[in-house]
């Protein structure tokens, strides 16, 4: 004896097994007919991955130029943190908006500690601690990015890499620690 319901997936055939037992029926799930209408053949896994990989290839090229016009945005944007409110306030918008960019990219890209300066800078930014005071810390994020980038250091650069990102994490301890103790006195 067999039976149609319906469950979150649609509908099932449901058949009578066993009559009177707690497992008395048995779902039958229906074929899979999505396999007949679609065409056998097209390119196999390896031949998508070695076409995957030469796009990103071609466009890692693409990238650094893009990063390379980003950092002078950046840069321009650093400079407008001393001006006014209204322009710091833009200034510091996009900052966060290019920092958020650049962590996104740059690993796909081969340059995972751009990508993580990157972080150290928009995390900063989000913290919203006193970062229109501070243009000295999106300065030193600034060169660091920018160093990096001009040598085309790609990987994340071992324990030199390490203590880059220690170093700025250091610095922005140290210029939040001084904010918080002048609040304070």
């Amino acid at each position: 004896m067999t039976r149609n319901e319906s469950d979150r997936f649609g509908k099932v055939r449901i058949e009578l097994v066993n009559p009177g037992q707690p497992d008395a029926y048995k779902r039958l799930h229906p074929p899979n007919r999505l396999r007949n209408k679609v065409s056998p053949g097209g390119p196999g896994l390896e031949a998508m991955v070695v076409k995957a990989e030469a796009a990103l290839a071609e466009m890692g090229g693409e990238f650094e130029d893009h990063l390379r016009h980003t950092l002078a945005v950046m840069w321009r944007n650093c400079e407008r943190l001393s001006d006014n409110l209204a322009t710091a306030s833009r200034a510091i918008q996009d900052l966060a908006r290019d920092a958020h960019d650049i962590r996104g990219q740059a690993a796909t890209f081969g340059y995972p500690l751009i990508g993580d300066v990157a972080s150290s800078l928009f995390n900063y930014i989000e913290g919203g601690d006193g970062i229109a005071e501070r243009p000295k810390i999106v300065a030193a994020h600034l060169d660091a990015m920018t160093s990096l980038a001009e040598q085309k250091r790609q990987g994340d650069c071992g324990a030199d890499g390490r203590k880059l990102l220690d170093d700025l994490t250091v610095g922005i301890a140290r210029a939040s620690r001084r904010r918080f103790d002048r609040a304070t006195s």
